[in-house]
């Protein structure tokens, strides 16, 4: 995702939102983020994750990774 891009999915949220967080893997498999406020970012993340969560809960999933393959020097912040 170039800069251009974050740019502008940052601009359309900040429209129609007062908080939000941006998160997306590039083609290389590199994560990027972005926010407008750390604290409501954090709570926003959370959130999240509990929702996929309960989503996943009836899902058989095949682990092969601990890690689920991300290495951390493939996460980037912009």
């Amino acid at each position: 995702m170039s800069n251009k891009s974050l740019k502008f999915i940052k601009s359309q949220l900040s429209e129609h939102f007062d908080n939000f967080v941006v998160v997306a893997i590039d083609r290389e498999g590199n994560l990027i983020w972005d926010y407008n406020n750390w604290m409501v970012a954090v709570m926003l993340m959370e959130r999240s994750k509990d929702l996929l969560e309960d989503d996943a809960d009836g899902l058989e999933l095949d682990d092969e990774d601990d890690d689920g393959g991300w290495e951390e020097d493939s996460i980037l912040k912009i």
